[in-house]
């Protein structure tokens, strides 16, 4: 089948917040986090069309897709209202990432929508 998601647990505590561009290959964190080698691995198998919900710094990953079907995915990142532009662009969109200097509050509905406000 399509494999299940597998987590590396507590790591979200040791991670930092950089992009490690890691790719294909789940061992290049190792790399980054040798600490981790000693982590047990944890398996999350859910029924086709379940939806998982984790912190984004939580390692994860899943084997490779053994089927003839796409294994589709999708992901959000949240953040808090009011962050600011660190100076990095992962995934801002170039003409956004162009106008933006480090400190700007992410204020563009259509890049970064409000979801919840108190």
């Amino acid at each position: 089948g399509n494999g299940a998601m597998w987590y590396l647990p507590g790591t979200h505590r040791t991670a930092r917040f950089e992009n490690v561009n890691i790719g294909e290959k789940l061992a290049d964190l190792f790399k980054v986090y040798p600490q981790w080698r000693d982590i047990s691995p944890v398996s999350c198998p859910c029924p086709a069309g379940s939806a998982v919900f984790h912190n984004g710094l939580v390692a994860h990953g899943a084997g490779a897709n053994m089927t003839n079907k796409p294994r589709r995915a999708m992901t959000c990142a949240y953040m808090p209202d009011g962050a600011t532009f660190n100076g990095e662009k992962n995934v801002l969109p170039d003409d956004y990432f162009a106008t933006l200097s480090v400190g700007d509050v992410l204020d563009n509905g259509a890049v970064n929508p409000l979801l919840w406000h108190e």
